[in-house]
């Protein structure tokens, strides 16, 4: 079994400027491409959509550019039946580094967005594996992206997550915060209560905390880590900070 890796942070409706959005993109991609070598080639996918990139349309992005940034975010606006631009979808945007079938990063980020119940977000996929995946996928590079995320997006939530564990989970909504390998939380959510001496739990910056359940690569085949999520996830929900969970079996 191959496990799947994410890093992405949410916020709720939030009107955003062209220029705004652009700035926070820019922003990011500056702070995260410092992160790691394959972080610094980027593709755009967008003028043909994912059909294009499947197809192999693709050119590489000049991604330290705020112009080339500008662009990006206004290629790929949603329209309704009549080619009107949807402003209250804000502006999206779709990134990868991935060739051909290897193993890759891809970003997705949905900014300015003002309708309840649609989160404005950005959304890592990890690269996984032996290689770039066992570089990547340690705690204090992942704790750098979230930083890069937190201090770009300014966001309510975030999380590093295994895939195949947000599959074991069902949150009360789609939209609620839940316990991840390594989770953020805004100031908006209170004060976090003590996870015990197994669980780190750190202040980034002055906007809210970082919670890491292990310093070792988080896994669904480990019980340990299991147990670990669920206290976190328990505790926190007594607490009310966060909304209990429910396991599928």
């Amino acid at each position: 079994m191959i496990e799947t890796y994410y890093a992405a942070c949410y916020w709720g409706a939030r009107e955003e400027s062209l220029e705004q959005c652009t700035s926070r993109l820019f922003n990011f991609m500056e702070c995260f491409t410092k992160l790691h070598h394959s972080f610094s080639t980027w593709l755009d996918v967008n003028a043909k959509g994912y059909k294009g990139y499947k197809a192999g349309v693709t050119r590489v992005l000049r991604i330290n550019d705020v112009d080339e940034i500008r662009s990006l975010l206004l290629e790929d606006r949603a329209t309704n039946d009549d080619g009107r631009v949807l402003e209250e979808l804000g502006f999206s945007v779709f990134l990868t580094n991935k060739l051909n079938k290897e193993p890759g990063t891809s970003i997705s980020v949905t900014c300015g967005c003002t309708v309840d119940g649609v989160p404005s977000c950005c959304v890592i996929d990890l690269p996984y594996g032996s290689g770039t995946g066992s570089e990547v996928l340690t705690t204090d590079v992942l704790t750098s992206i979230m930083n890069c995320l937190v201090s770009s997006w300014n966001p309510t939530w975030g999380i590093v997550q295994s895939g195949h564990y947000r599959r074991m989970i069902e949150p009360s909504s789609k939209q609620a915060a839940r316990i991840g390998w390594l989770t953020y939380l805004s100031k908006s959510y209170g004060t976090i209560p003590s996870l015990g001496n197994d669980i780190q739990v750190q202040e980034m910056g002055q906007s809210g905390s970082l919670i890491t359940l292990t310093r070792e690569r988080f896994t669904v085949s480990n019980p340990t880590h299991l147990q670990l999520a669920a206290h976190a996830s328990s505790v926190l929900s007594e607490a009310g900070v966060l909304d209990p969970v429910t396991y599928s079996t």
